[in-house]
């Protein structure tokens, strides 16, 4: 409990304050791998549009919450919170506390641990968020955080740029020795995204250590390519979604219909639907992979495999919708959370209203329209979300929350 008084104490005062980096997404009430990722997409996907080139050095930090060393996060909160109870209150937290191994009936000496953010705590990712806080002040290129995932990306149009990105990453790892948190070079790489034949290609390092580019990553669930295309992470999706789908027609052959519907709701459909306001597909082909593996699942649903069934007919009678539906419906209700949402401080960067009055909410508003190049960013969140956003009508936009979200689901 107390813990909790705390913690409420510390972010009212950071978020009243301003304090906390607007580039960090993780363990913030209002952010999410999903306000991460549209804003990291859409960066990458303009400038894509136009033709430029965009490098970006995704970052492994190893047991970066295991490896904060107490003294030198004291120092920094003295600095942040300038509260000598709170902090010696916090001093006290983590203090005392020690480990030992416990093996095969076998106990090893007792260690003090001086360092670490207790995981598994309420203040714990808190403490983290604050000990890492000032670091984006020492990078000059763009810079995205979720706790301590981190890619640092730039568009490239010549050398130099290419000298800025790896100015920026030395100033990460300057600032990871001085702060002692661990960098892995074998899981940090960096990618370089085009829809150029012949990129600009350069190498990145620090120490003379280079590391290596790559042509796939999975960055916070996303499986990313240079060309920001989304099949090859569709069809990953596409395959653990059928191969968990076999391993329930083996257990569950003889279970009832509302079990089966049931465990697909739950174990099935949310790995068809993560991420996919980002990953939205509007290829055809695409569209069918995802779709079929719905449909694979009504027949198991409904014990019809036979050719005079159809599963698209019968996804009524189960409650549910097409997926492509469902796609559309979430994003238009994670736009409306982001305009109504107070914490998001970018939202101006990415959302801009027009003719605004004294009269009329923002919510009343058509948003500016995006005017892409290519099919690529045509069909990203913004471009997109935005154009069925503004056909809604102006009343529809200016619901309560619970209204909103009640009249998007039940909508045609």
């Amino acid at each position: 409990l107390l813990e909790h008084i705390v913690y409420r104490h510390v972010m009212e005062f950071l978020e009243t304050n301003n304090i906390l980096c607007h580039f960090q997404h993780g363990f913030r009430r209002g952010y999410s791998t999903m306000t991460q990722l549209t804003e990291f997409v859409h960066d990458i996907g303009q400038s894509l549009d136009i033709g430029n080139q965009v490098d970006a050095i995704f970052i492994d930090l190893s047991k970066a919450f295991d490896t904060v060393p107490h003294s030198k996060l004291i120092h920094k909160l003295n600095l942040i919170l300038n509260n000598n109870h709170l902090v010696n209150w916090i001093s006290s937290f983590l203090s005392r506390r020690s480990q030992f191994v416990y093996f095969n009936s076998s106990k090893s000496c007792t260690v003090d641990v001086s360092s670490g953010v207790p995981q598994g705590s309420v203040l714990g990712p808190l403490l983290f968020l604050l000990y890492i806080n000032d670091l984006p002040r020492y990078i000059s290129t763009k810079i995205r955080l979720y706790a301590d995932d981190c890619v640092l990306y730039h568009v490239i149009n010549s050398s130099d740029d290419h000298i800025t990105l790896n100015n920026s990453f030395v100033n990460f790892c300057t600032w990871c020795k001085t702060w002692q948190m661990n960098l892995n070079f074998r899981k940090t790489v960096f990618m370089t995204f085009s829809r150029r034949s012949s990129p600009s290609v350069s190498s990145y390092s620090f120490d003379g250590l280079c590391i290596e580019r790559v042509f796939e990553y999975k960055y916070l669930g996303l499986l990313f390519t240079p060309d920001l295309s989304w099949s090859k992470h569709i069809d990953t999706t596409c395959n653990k979604s059928l191969k968990r789908l076999g391993y329930l027609r083996r257990t569950l052959r003889l279970a009832p219909q509302e079990t089966k519907l049931l465990t697909f709701k739950t174990l099935i459909r949310p790995i068809l639907e993560y991420g996919s306001i980002i990953w939205f597909p509007y290829k055809q082909s695409d569209m069918n992979k995802v779709e079929s593996v719905q449909k694979k699942s009504v027949r198991f649903i409904c014990r019809r495999y036979d050719r005079n069934f159809s599963p698209s007919s019968n996804l009524s009678v189960l409650g549910l919708r097409l997926l492509s539906e469902r796609r559309g419906i979430e994003r238009l209700k994670f736009l409306y959370f982001m305009i109504n949402s107070s914490r998001f401080d970018s939202l101006d960067s990415y959302i801009k209203f027009l003719k605004p009055t004294a009269t009329r909410s923002h919510h009343e508003l058509n948003i500016l329209p995006f005017h892409p190049r290519t099919d690529m960013l045509k069909y990203s969140f913004f471009p997109h979300t935005i154009e069925r956003w503004n056909l809604l009508p102006g009343n529809i936009r200016s619901l309560q929350p619970d209204e909103f979200l009640c009249a998007a689901d039940s909508g045609p």
